[in-house]
C-alpha cells in the first residue's frame, strides 16, 4: 500500500471541497424545487377535492363516534336499570312457592293415582287382555265355549 504525498493530499482535499460544495449546491437547488412543486400541487383541484373529503370522512366519525358514546351510555343505563330489576322482584320467594305448590300437587297427584291403582290391582300396570287372562284375572262365563 501506498502513501499519498502531501501534494496528493491537498489535492484530494481541494477536490473533496470542490465536490461537497457542487453537492450542497444541487442539493438546495433541489430542496427548493420540491418545496415549489409541493406548493403548486397545493393549489390544484386535486388537492382542494383532497382536503373536502378527508374533512367530511373526520366529521363523519365524529359524529359516528359521538352517536356511538351516546348509545352505550344508553346501554350503561339500561344495564344498571336491569340490574336493579333482577334485584327488586322478589323472584326467589315466588320460586320457593312454586317449588311448594309443585311439591304438594305431584304429591296429591301421586297419592290420588296410588289410591286409583289400589282400586283395579287386577289391570293396574297389565297392558294387554293375554297378559291380564295369564294372570289368572279373566273368568269367561261360559267355560265350553270354542276351544
Amino acid at each position: 500500500m501506498s502513501r499519498l504525498t502531501p501534494e496528493q493530499k491537498a489535492q484530494n482535499k481541494v477536490r473533496t471541497a470542490a465536490r461537497d460544495a457542487t453537492f450542497r449546491a444541487r442539493k438546495k437547488a433541489f430542496q427548493t424545487a420540491m418545496k415549489t412543486a409541493e406548493a403548486a400541487l397545493e393549489q390544484t383541484p386535486e388537492h382542494k377535492a383532497l382536503t373536502i373529503a378527508n374533512d367530511a370522512l373526520e366529521a363523519a366519525r365524529v359524529r359516528r363516534n359521538q352517536r356511538e358514546d351516546e348509545l352505550r351510555a344508553q346501554i350503561r343505563a339500561l344495564e344498571i336499570e336491569i340490574e336493579g330489576l333482577r334485584k327488586s322482584t322478589a323472584l326467589d320467594d315466588l320460586n320457593e312457592k312454586r317449588k311448594d305448590a309443585v311439591d304438594a300437587y305431584f304429591g296429591l297427584k301421586r297419592n290420588t293415582l296410588a289410591a286409583v291403582d289400589a282400586q283395579f290391582p287386577d289391570v293396574s300396570h297389565i297392558y294387554s287382555a293375554a297378559q291380564w287372562e295369564a294372570l289368572g284375572h279373566y273368568k269367561p262365563e261360559n267355560e265350553n265355549s270354542v276351544s
